[in-house]
């Protein structure tokens, strides 16, 4: 399915999810289903995974991340890939990523990052990004909206901390170009934030498909954003996803604090239980 045949689309159907995006999240019989599109280039499947990971998760900061478990439960690397007896022993990648809510410092403290298994594709021939995945409730936890309140209530008033978290699974979605690790250039990044309901999702197998037009396009040089219009850039070439776990809006209570942020506000950070079955760039 090609972007202009999914523009149609768009304009036609409309699909439960965060707001004003147009992603389908639909829940499925087995992890072995197969799926329907037109594979550009697979990222993970039972055959392969070409994710790398980070976690800046070690001994000296679990008390202030408020984690109970090893930081060898929240590294990423190639025994997180292993069979999965759900899906007839096919691999899965199997994590818990986290995502600060206070400090913007290291706001990933871990996330995955797949350089494309081929060359280099034009964006243009892209026309959505397909997750095949579960959600898992005993590993996730997500601070609610009241408990951001009874938490941070003493230095910001309740309609400040409105902007921080809505108390759902959040995740957040990366496509760039060659050179965007590197912030001494300018270079395009293509980012979305999918919002899910684990109380309603959780412990089911689900199939997302996140339409290229969903994806807001930027350059990004030294930490700072330009905002360009995605239908410029159709000949750039993609290099790479990353998968974090997010705030709903991208923001730490130091952005919305600014000068009144201090680095004694005790962290908090929400984990999200997750296997990652399929994930792929698809027409």
């Amino acid at each position: 399915m090609g972007i202009g045949i999914l523009r149609s689309f768009i304009l036609l159907c409309s699909f439960g999810g965060s707001l004003g995006l147009t992603h389908e999240l639909t829940e499925l019989g087995d992890c072995n289903e197969v799926s329907k599109f037109d594979s550009v280039v697979s990222l993970l499947d039972e055959r392969a995974n070409t994710f790398v990971g980070w976690s800046h998760v070690d001994s000296e900061n679990l008390a202030r991340l408020g984690l109970k478990l090893t930081p060898d439960f929240y590294r990423v690397d190639e025994s997180k890939y292993s069979p999965n007896e759900e899906c007839g022993d096919s691999s899965t990648l199997n994590l818990n990523l986290l995502v600060k809510l206070s400090d913007w410092t290291q706001q990933h403290p871990n996330g995955i990052e797949s350089s494309l298994a081929t060359s280099d594709v034009k964006l243009e021939s892209i026309g959505a990004v397909e997750v095949v995945f579960r959600l898992v409730s005993a590993d996730t936890s997500v601070i609610s909206e009241d408990h951001i309140v009874q938490r941070y209530g003493d230095v910001a008033p309740a309609k400040t901390l409105s902007g921080l978290d809505d108390g759902l699974v959040t995740l957040g979605f990366t496509m760039f170009e060659s050179g965007a690790l590197d912030q001494a250039t300018r270079s395009l990044n293509l980012d979305v934030k999918i919002s899910i309901d684990q109380h309603a999702r959780a412990d089911r197998w689900l199939r997302l498909i996140i339409p290229i037009t969903d994806f807001s396009a930027y350059f990004q040089k030294n930490y700072q954003d330009e905002a360009v219009n995605i239908n410029d850039h159709l000949n750039s070439l993609i290099s790479g996803l990353r998968i974090t776990a997010e705030t709903y809006q991208g923001k730490q209570l130091r952005n919305l604090l600014g000068d009144d942020w201090s680095e004694s506000i005790p962290e908090t950070v929400n984990e999200i239980g997750i296997e990652f079955r399929r994930i792929g760039l698809v027409k």
